[in-house]
């Protein structure tokens, strides 16, 4: 495969489970900051019952947004 043709030859061409996977460990590391950091957003997700670890998957994003 000529890796010439990609910006990150890992990230744009793993497995699209594994790249769901990468994306939901980097969202909840950011929002995990987000509640440590911001008395917005711990305000925010407290109030719509959110935290981190609920979110198992990228579909449930859909359902917790709907929420804040």
């Amino acid at each position: 495969m000529d890796t010439a043709r990609y910006w990150n030859a890992i990230t744009e061409t793993m497995p699209r489970e594994q790249l769901e996977k990468l994306q939901l460990n980097a969202f909840t590391k950011r929002m995990k900051w987000a509640i440590d950091n911001s008395p917005f957003y711990r305000n925010r997700y407290r109030q719509a019952g959110i935290e981190p670890d609920n979110i198992k998957t990228l579909g449930a994003l859909r359902y917790w947004r709907t929420l804040v």
